[in-house]
């Protein structure tokens, strides 16, 4: 019996935080539209 695994990684799109260089913990930052399109790509995927 053969069993295969596929496992996707997703991180979250480009943030407001990223662009200014902010770590965030327990806060989310908004997308940026760059994020926004990334987000529309995953999802078509």
């Amino acid at each position: 019996m053969s069993t295969e695994l596929h496992l996707t990684v997703l991180r979250h799109g480009r943030s407001r935080a990223d662009d200014e260089n902010v770590h965030e913990g327990r806060h989310d930052s908004p997308l940026t539209p760059a994020g926004e399109a990334q987000a529309a790509a995953l999802a078509a995927y």
